[in-house]
């Protein structure tokens, strides 16, 4: 059994409010034109080239950066890289 909600139930009216006329400014990922699709993938693999990977190490490991929610320290991190650069990088 489901106990009451214990809010106030007065509110913000809502009657005379506009709703919008249409949603045409939204798009979905799905509805991407082409070019902007290979924008996209173009900025993962700038991101995911091997240069910009070794910079972010680096950095990482110069602030001795907290693990992340993986659990892996900074420590564990090179040699899963080493381990794993393939998956990992875009050459």
């Amino acid at each position: 059994m489901q106990r009451e909600q214990k809010t106030v139930k007065t509110g913000f009216p809502c009657e005379g409010m506009a709703e919008p006329e249409s949603t045409k400014g939204a798009r979905s990922t799905s509805s991407l034109e082409p070019s902007e699709k290979d924008s996209a993938e173009s900025l993962l693999d700038k991101l995911m080239h091997t240069g910009n990977l070794n910079e972010a190490y680096k950095r990482v490991k110069q602030n001795r950066g907290a693990a992340g929610v993986d659990g892996m320290t900074v420590d564990e991190l090179m040699p899963y890289l080493k381990e794993n650069k393939d998956a990992v990088s875009v050459k």
